[in-house]
């Protein structure tokens, strides 16, 4: 990674394109996949089973910080910087054994409070099975996303794409094969993904030894670590509250079917993060090894075109989003029990997109090692949200859960780039933003009034949102046709 960086701007502009495009055909697959599980899970198993799926994914979301301590961050801000060999092996394997540990005490714990998890989880004892289910999803999960920081970190995004790409596409035919062929049970559903994770992870490993040895634990290394990542956890989980606790509320006073429903909205607006997350994924390891060289200028451009880029794609897309996502969701799902509100697509569209632009802009404050202040960030943006969906959700149903994300997220992306701009001269593209929001409208009022809510009519209203941006990028100068010639040419060269 280092030596990438070294080589010069040029060398490092176009690695960093190639790995954004490759990451960004995987994340629109992974999304693919999340789209494609719904149908067979919500099908198989109907709205109360996709609920007990989503709070499972969702509770391994907020116990996976605790199980791993942040050190996958860790591993990606720091292992840049060290030489391949035996020590870079010895400080990643420290990593993982101490991981594994943390897996096992969570795994004991759980264990001795199944009843406990199961009423907080689903509101119901009976549910038990899928807690130890969890466990193992919690555990089998935390292993293979250390491995995948470990090749993010010396830059073999290609390699990382293409595990992460084998694990979802064994995921989602395995899946395939048991709810929708075989017709099994969801606890074989969820044996399957345990599996695979577990055996991608072991794979992994013997692979990280082979390249750099170093089995062993250096506690030196563990405590460097750990003073980066463990202000980080306590972020994770006032993120958590903020991304998911709006299931448990809505388990407690609407139901599981509810938040099944919900959940499959949250699904499918999440299609907007396919958007920042291939940007994310390589821009950390970037910026972090520019900064370690004193390249911060550098560092920052990145960070300024990646924000350009995303803003020129999300907000159209939101917009889209809104006009074809309820109708979509009822397709997929199968069921008109899953039909929701234009008004809840869109809080939840606009949530991830600020989400998005919070994810970019909170590196600022990675490089800078100023991770403690989110802590104070996130215990706002939770409280919020928190109190949001305590009071909403009686009084407006799911709806009150999207307007409680929306505000949250919106707070939370405030405070951040306010804070980030402190520290940092990146300018905010207010120009930009502003004349794709209208072109996001043109997209919306082109989509929204077409008829037709089948296959063939979503297919429709989407080319024709795609054409009208196409035609606004051009009427509103969004992208000029000598810059994206330029582009072009740079990756050939």
């Amino acid at each position: 990674m280092a030596g990438d960086a070294r080589d010069g701007g040029g060398t490092t502009g176009r690695k960093f394109a190639f790995d954004v495009l490759g990451r960004a055909a995987f994340q629109a697959l992974s999304a693919s996949k999340g789209l494609v599980l719904l149908p067979f899970i919500a099908r198989s198993y109907g709205a109360t089973g996709y609920g007990i799926w989503s709070q499972i994914s969702i509770t391994a979301a907020l116990f996976g910080p605790l199980a791993s301590l942040r050190l996958n961050e860790a591993v990606v801000r720091y292992l840049s910087g060290i030489d391949p060999g035996p020590r870079r092996g010895r400080v990643f394997f420290s990593c993982a054994i101490v991981t594994w540990v943390l897996s096992a005490v969570l795994l004991l714990a759980g264990g001795l409070w199944v009843r406990g998890l199961s009423v907080g989880m689903f509101g119901d004892p009976t549910l038990g099975r899928y807690v130890l289910l969890l466990l193992g999803v919690l555990a089998s999960s935390v292993s293979f996303s250390l491995t995948m920081a470990y090749y993010r970190a010396i830059s073999r995004i290609t390699t990382s794409t293409v595990l992460s790409t084998i694990e979802m596409f064994a995921t989602l035919a395995a899946l395939i094969v048991v709810t929708g062929l075989l017709h099994g049970a969801l606890e074989h559903a969820l044996l399957v993904m345990i599996a695979i994770d577990l055996v991608l992870s072991v794979a992994c490993l013997l692979d990280i030894l082979r390249r750099d040895g170093g089995f062993g634990f250096s506690g030196s290394w563990v405590m460097k670590l750990l003073r980066y990542s463990l202000p980080l956890v306590p972020t994770a989980a006032l993120y958590w509250v903020v991304d998911s606790s709006d299931r448990f509320v809505i388990v407690h006073f609407l139901g599981l079917d509810q938040a099944g429903v919900y959940s499959a909205a949250y699904r499918v607006t999440q299609i907007i993060k396919i958007l920042v997350q291939p940007l994310s994924f390589v821009l950390l390891p970037v910026m972090a090894s520019l900064w370690e060289q004193r390249r911060e200028s550098e560092a920052l451009g990145y960070l300024s075109k990646s924000l350009h880029a995303y803003i020129l794609v999300a907000i159209p897309a939101v917009a889209g989003l809104t006009a074809i996502g309820s109708p979509l969701m009822v397709l997929l799902a199968g069921a008109s029990e899953f039909e929701v509100s234009t008004s809840l697509v869109a809080l939840l569209a606009v949530g991830e997109l600020f989400a998005g632009i919070y994810q970019l802009w909170v590196y600022v404050l990675y490089v800078k090692e100023r991770t403690p202040i989110l802590i104070a960030f996130f215990a706002a943006s939770a409280a919020l949200n928190l109190v949001g969906n305590l009071f909403l959700v009686p009084r407006l149903g799911i709806l009150g859960a999207a307007w409680a994300t929306f505000l949250a997220y919106g707070l939370q992306t405030a405070l951040v780039v306010s804070y980030a701009r402190r520290l940092v001269a990146v300018p905010f593209p207010v120009s930009v933003t502003m004349r794709t929001c209208a072109a996001g409208a043109l997209v919306y009022l082109s989509v929204a009034f077409l008829p037709g809510t089948g296959w063939t009519g979503i297919a429709l209203r989407g080319a024709v949102g795609v054409g009208s941006y196409a035609v606004s990028i051009l009427l509103l100068r969004l992208v000029r046709l000598r810059d994206l010639f330029r582009f072009v040419r740079r990756l050939q060269q």
